[in-house]
């Protein structure tokens, strides 16, 4: 079952999150997909895809709350196990990259609206991302609850950063300076 789990992670890691790397057009780092469509006959990887979400190129925060607490929760899982470093290499990779795109998209109370490409969020203030988050806005709605995951996600990474040593990736996940 581990093998099957570090298969389904990597697969996650590789393809339904972005780096930056100019993987296409909406490759910005850390942004997530909602899912990825694969080739049932050869297995190749074929396109992003979003059931819930607005779109397959935008960022269903939902998911990105998962993607954000599940690969740190997969690191201190991970981080007793020397065999897997390649492994967690890649979920690490992965959980900074989701840790930074939520903070930077996310309103200054932490609280995120629920896609980063919602329809509606060119009718919000141009600055909405700089003050506390608005419930009661008439255009787009916020994730309270993803909230809570991501928090718990970038308090698990930056104990594993931290338990790692690696201080300087901890301050930036973390905020703090040492």
């Amino acid at each position: 079952m581990l093998r099957r789990l570090l298969h389904h992670a990597s697969n996650t890691a590789r393809y339904s999150v972005y780096y930056g790397e100019g993987r296409d057009a909406y490759d910005v780092r850390g942004r997530t997909t909602h899912e990825a469509v694969f080739n049932t006959t050869n297995g190749a990887f074929r396109c992003p895809n979003s059931q819930q979400g607005y779109s397959p190129f935008s960022t269903w925060t939902r998911g990105l709350a998962w993607a954000l607490c599940g690969f740190a929760e997969q690191l201190e899982f991970l981080s007793t196990d020397k065999t897997v470093r390649e492994e967690a290499a890649a979920f690490s990779k992965a959980a900074r990259a989701t840790a930074d795109f939520y903070l930077e998209n996310s309103c200054a109370d932490g609280v995120p609206m629920w896609n980063t490409g919602g329809p509606n969020l060119h009718r919000l203030p141009k600055n909405y991302l700089d003050k506390a988050s608005d419930p009661f806005n008439e255009y787009e709605p916020v994730e309270f609850i993803r909230s809570r995951h991501c928090r718990a996600g970038l308090i698990r990474l930056g104990n594993y950063l931290s338990n790692t040593g690696d201080k300087k990736k901890t301050a930036h996940v973390t905020g703090r300076r040492d």
